[in-house]
């Protein structure tokens, strides 16, 4: 199930490396893969409210960081609240953020320019693996 749950994460992690952009198509597949294993498992309201309390909080950050942080990253942000559930969204955002960090300190290491900017769906795609895979 595990394998199931994170692998459009991790499709749409390779093509925002790609091609710097998240579709759609795999956000609602991920999305409603996530949605149907937490109704099945009787926690579809904690996966709901996960969905939106990161979703909500991925468009603060989007504001925030003026086109750094794009739609996509937002929708796939989403999506991870929905596969982790609301009692691990801070989690979530703290092993997106310590993989974001690690990413951009890679890039930084290979381009040495502070301009340079990252596809942010790894991060969001190694946090949600992380926190799922961790859950007690």
């Amino acid at each position: 199930m595990s394998a199931l749950l994170l692998a459009p994460g991790w499709l749409a992690a390779g093509v925002d490396l790609r091609a710097r952009r998240i579709p759609n198509v795999l956000v609602l597949l991920g999305l409603t893969i996530a949605l149907v294993a937490a109704w099945l498992q009787g926690s579809l309201g904690a996966a709901l409210l996960g969905c939106v309390a990161s979703g909500a909080a991925g468009l603060v950050l989007a504001i925030a960081a003026r086109g750094a942080f794009g739609g996509g990253d937002v929708k796939l942000l989403a999506y991870a609240g929905a596969v982790v559930g609301i009692s691990d969204v801070t989690a979530l955002f703290f092993w997106t953020s310590l993989a974001g960090g690690a990413i951009a300190l890679a890039v930084l290491a290979v381009r040495r320019s502070r301009r340079a900017t990252i596809p942010y769906g790894p991060a969001i795609a190694a946090g949600c693996s992380l926190t799922y895979l961790l859950a007690p």
